[in-house]
């Protein structure tokens, strides 16, 4: 009687365990689709930067050419 507790038990145990593991996937899963997100957005932010770093910097080089133009018509 005492054998079929002690298994009785052990068998709760595991399912215990299991539970836990299965949340604690279920968390982790959570957290990598989060970072996912977060790097997606990061990516996302970085092309937008470098697109608006890129057209400042050919704005600048067409007022560097217009300001040497005009000042060779002097």
């Amino acid at each position: 009687m005492e054998e079929l507790q002690q298994q009785q038990q052990l068998i709760n145990n595991l399912e215990q365990v299991e539970v836990s593991q299965e949340l604690r996937i279920e968390d982790l899963e959570r957290q990598r689709s989060q970072i996912r997100e977060r790097l997606s957005r990061a990516s996302r932010e970085s092309t937008r930067n470098l697109q608006r770093a890129l057209g400042a910097e050919g704005r600048i080089d067409d007022l560097n050419f217009e300001i040497r133009s005009l000042k060779s018509n002097k």
